[in-house]
């Protein structure tokens, strides 16, 4: 798994944290990874990429490693976001407990 995010985004994610979109892209690429977009958005009502991560598998082991990830770059600010997501179950299972303070 490989998680990567721009430091400029990271600084637009820290400013705009109040919505967050999570969404996964398959087979798009060559090798046929699972790229997970993670998605802010702006008080203009503009969207930035906070991250990506390239999964191997989507469930709650893959899931938790990447939202633990995005939780990472909130560290020493108070935030709690509104999560728009597919019904992806697995993500739904782990998603709550790794993003709550």
């Amino acid at each position: 798994m490989v998680f990567f995010a721009h430091p400029n985004s990271v600084q637009l994610a820290r400013t705009y944290n109040a919505v967050l979109v999570m969404d996964c892209n398959y087979k798009t690429n060559r090798l046929h990874i699972i790229l997970f977009d993670i998605l802010g958005i702006t008080s203009f009502n503009t969207t930035f990429y906070v991250g990506f991560v390239f999964l191997q598998k989507e469930t709650e082991e893959y899931y938790t490693w990447a939202l633990e990830n995005v939780k990472s770059l909130y560290s020493g600010i108070s935030y709690s976001p509104v999560i728009a997501i597919d019904r992806d179950l697995a993500l739904v299972k782990c998603g709550e407990a790794c993003v709550s303070n």
